[in-house]
Formats: C-alpha cells, structure tokens, sequence
C-alpha cells in the first residue's frame, strides 16, 4: 500500500454495510485527503498508457474484462444485491449490462 494512505489501523477501513439491515458486506480503505492527489496522478498515469495502446490492444483489454465480468456474474450481483439493496433480478441486468458495454466499446472504436 502507498505510503501516502498509511493510518493507524483503527481507521484504515470504512465499513460497507448492507442499506436494509445494517450487516456489514465488506469494507473499503479509508483513503485521507492527502491521499487523492496520489490517485488522481496514478489515473493520469494510467490513461496516458492506455492512449499509447492500439486499438487491437484496448479491444483485447475490454473483451478479458468482460469475459471476467461475465465468467463472475454471480459473485458481482450478490455484491451489488448486499451493497445497494437491489432485488437480486435488478442486479443480474446490471451486471449483464456491464458485460454488454464492455463487449460494445471495442466494437465502435474499430
């Protein structure tokens, strides 16, 4: 973990809880002002990579993330299901229309 998001361990996580019963269904790291300038320079980073990729490449990149996205629907809609309350119906289409979006992007750059 970067050094810029070191805290003493009692507030190194914010927990997740679920919006209807309050149980908690993960946890987040609780990332201090300080820290935002580190990721908002590690996106630039990231972007200025991906604008270096070919087209071929980016396709390749958003066809693995939505074949992984679809091999794991399940695990994504109990998540989105525990997190946001959303009927377990609701949150199957969601994660459907990630994998929809994520198999279309490449396909309108080509």
């Amino acid at each position: 973990m970067n050094s810029a998001f070191s805290t003493d361990s009692s507030s190194r996580f914010i927990s997740v809880t679920n919006p209807f019963d309050g149980v908690e269904v993960g946890t987040v790291v609780n990332i201090p002002p300080e820290g935002a300038q580190v990721l908002i320079q590690t996106a630039k980073d990231g972007a200025r990579v991906c604008r270096n990729l070919s087209r071929y490449e980016r396709a390749r990149v958003l066809e693995t993330c939505a074949s992984l996205v679809d091999r794991d629907q399940d695990v994504f809609a109990s998540l989105i299901v525990a997190e946001a309350g959303k009927t377990v119906r609701q949150a199957r289409k969601e994660v459907l229309r990630c994998v929809n979006t994520l198999k279309l992007s490449p396909m309108k750059r080509r």
